[in-house]
């Protein structure tokens, strides 16, 4: 559970959707960045952007409800959230798939704000980005907490209509949306594919 914890919050504080970002990232300093402006960042720089602004979004120990949404708006939640569902997805409409996202979503602006006050004060470092398609990177960092410790990351990353966003976190030997999917699987395995049950157990999270 608690490699389960920690993926999630990299993840979520790594996603990189900048469309319409909300008016905190001119809060902290940051430069507000468009969809079209996002095209000219590489995976690399787009995994500094994305992590440093989380970072100091918690510059004051906390997030709020609009720095969760801000953050969430760098994730590519639809790619994430049809991902997670794995074999059971392709049995679902389109109405059902909209419901399950939403959930997934406020289920992850809900993670964020419980836990990721533990990385106030951190530092990330990129190390080396590798290659695996033109269109599809891991990025390899190190996260100095406040405290001393580090840990490795890696961040995987698809390019889609010219827009880089990361799609999985590597953390403590084992992928985050690869975990999420097999949970899923079960609890929908559990319930004859019913999504509603699944969503139910995301709400109640």
């Amino acid at each position: 559970m608690k490699k389960l914890v920690l993926s999630t919050l990299l993840l979520l504080s790594a996603s990189t959707a900048w469309a319409e970002a909300p008016s905190q990232l001119i809060k902290t300093g940051l430069a507000t960045t468009s969809q079209k402006d996002i095209s000219k960042h590489d995976a690399k720089s787009v995994v500094s952007l994305a992590g440093n602004s989380a970072i100091e979004f918690l510059n004051d120990g906390n997030l709020s409800d609009s720095e969760a949404q801000a953050l969430l708006g760098f994730l590519d939640i639809e790619r994430v959230a049809r991902f997670t569902l794995g074999r059971h997805g392709r049995a679902l409409s389109a109405a059902e798939i909209e419901r399950f996202t939403v959930a997934f979503e406020n289920y992850a602006s809900k993670q964020f704000q419980t836990h990721l006050s533990a990385f106030a004060g951190a530092n990330l470092s990129i190390v080396d980005t590798v290659e695996l398609k033109p269109t599809d990177t891991v990025v390899k960092t190190e996260i100095r907490t406040e405290n001393g410790n580090i840990q490795k990351v890696n961040w995987r990353l698809l390019k889609r209509e010219n827009q880089w966003n990361v799609v999985d976190v590597e953390a403590l030997g084992f992928w985050f949306a690869i975990e999420q999917r097999a949970q899923f699987s079960a609890t929908l395995d559990k319930s004859g594919g019913d999504i509603t049950a699944l969503i139910q157990t995301l709400n109640a999270k």
